[in-house]
């Protein structure tokens, strides 16, 4: 299971900028909606994944074999979707960097995928957009200190 999932409260401060959610409108906030509604599920799956699904297995094993309850493949469709149009959203915006909003585009589109570890495009970018939050600044923006001389 994946545990590389964005946190919920990390976006939620990245996505309540005041002047990210004036620039992203209407679009923005369904995005943020739809993303973190299906974050939040996505989370609780897998964390029945990592805590109850070994016990189901010794107590219930046909319950189990079944496969994945279906609400968890609209999970993943919801994920992306939501993220997408988060990401699209920011990048019109303007507000957070233009790359950390392609990035979470990208993440997006591969997170949606059947994969191992798809989640972590969309972590960085989201921690990305957390760093700029809560900086002020680029990644790659040096401290200026004033010369003394």
């Amino acid at each position: 299971m994946e545990a590389n999932l964005p946190h919920p409260p990390l976006y939620v401060g990245a996505s309540s900028g005041d002047r990210q959610s004036q620039a992203a409108g209407a679009l923005g906030l369904v995005g943020f909606l739809i993303a973190f509604a299906a974050t939040v599920l996505a989370a609780g799956s897998f964390w029945a994944g990592m805590f109850i699904a070994p016990a189901l297995a010794t107590e219930a094993p046909d319950f189990v074999d079944a496969g994945p309850p279906p609400g968890l493949v609209l999970t993943f469709i919801g994920l992306g979707v939501g993220w997408l149009v988060l990401g699209i959203a920011t990048l019109r915006a303007g507000v957070y960097p233009r790359r950390a909003a392609i990035l979470v585009i990208v993440g997006a589109v591969i997170v949606s995928l059947p994969l191992p570890f798809t989640t972590i495009v969309l972590s960085v970018a989201v921690g990305w957009l957390g760093f700029h939050l809560f900086t002020g600044r680029e990644a790659g923006e040096a401290r200026t200190s004033p010369r003394v001389s």
